[in-house]
């Protein structure tokens, strides 16, 4: 019973960790390494640079580092 319960709470957390970066769809590659962004929930608009190969239409998560 303890073990449900320990298991629960570790399921909730990661949910949590995982679950909260923002989604953003890509739009269009602007130039090289740099596309355009679109919050899926929140409609916020973004540009990025980023070595990582995008396609348009692909959903992301993605969190600025600081």
């Amino acid at each position: 019973m303890a073990v449900d319960v320990i298991k629960k709470k570790y399921l909730i957390l990661l949910w949590l960790l995982v679950g909260c970066s923002p989604k953003y769809e890509v739009v269009q590659e602007m130039n090289y390494d740099q596309y355009h962004l679109i919050g899926v929930k929140n409609f916020e608009v973004i540009i990025i640079n980023t070595k990582d190969s995008l396609k348009d239409g692909q959903i992301i998560r993605w969190k600025e580092k600081k």
